[in-house]
């Protein structure tokens, strides 16, 4: 592993060790055991989706990669044609699935969001946002929300199934667990 690769390994996982309680900013609620296995899980799967990019990308490929993340996940003019170019030419990088992700959440057309969203389920489900977020179970959360929204229920029901069977300690950003929010 080189050394900017290590960098950024160390520093994910002091961020995820510096925190308490949930995985997100810090709690004054005492964690749990459980919830510090869930960080534990979590934290161990973000620092082995960054490591396996270490080892297919070299250092200057992997800057090109964020530069192209970046821009396609911003408003800014460009942005589609840098999230093509990530998807055509770096399909099996961690930070594609999380650029497929923002331009799901932009698309404003219904149809096209879900077919983005069914892409990162298909495509991306691997790939982890620095936080912990799982691509696989965020595309099926939201993907549900919008089966839900067009009254497409046991559609919704079942990618909700599918996050609590397949994803049972996957995250949300702000650190709760998707499987604790479905009713």
């Amino acid at each position: 592993m080189n050394k900017l690769m290590l960098v950024v390994v160390v520093v994910v996982v002091a961020a995820f060790t510096g925190f308490s309680g949930e995985v997100g900013p810090k709690s004054a609620e005492k964690g749990t055991e459980q919830k510090s296995a869930v960080q534990d899980s979590v934290r161990a799967a973000v620092v082995a989706r960054a490591e396996k990019d270490a080892a297919k990308f070299d250092l200057m490929t992997r800057r090109e990669i964020d530069r192209l993340y970046r821009l396609s996940s911003s408003k800014a003019e460009g942005a589609a044609e840098a999230l093509k170019t990530l998807e055509e030419k770096y399909p099996e990088a961690n930070r594609t699935g999380c650029a497929v992700m923002y331009a799901a959440q932009r698309a404003r057309d219904v149809k096209q969001r879900e077919e983005i969203l069914k892409r990162a389920i298909e495509k991306y489900g691997d790939c982890f946002y620095g936080d912990g977020v799982q691509v696989a179970a965020q595309a099926r959360w939201y993907l549900s929300g919008l089966y839900s929204r067009e009254g497409k229920k046991d559609e919704a029901k079942k990618l909700l199934d599918e996050i609590k069977a397949k994803y049972p300690d996957a995250v949300t950003h702000q650190g709760k667990k998707f499987a604790d929010l479905i009713k």
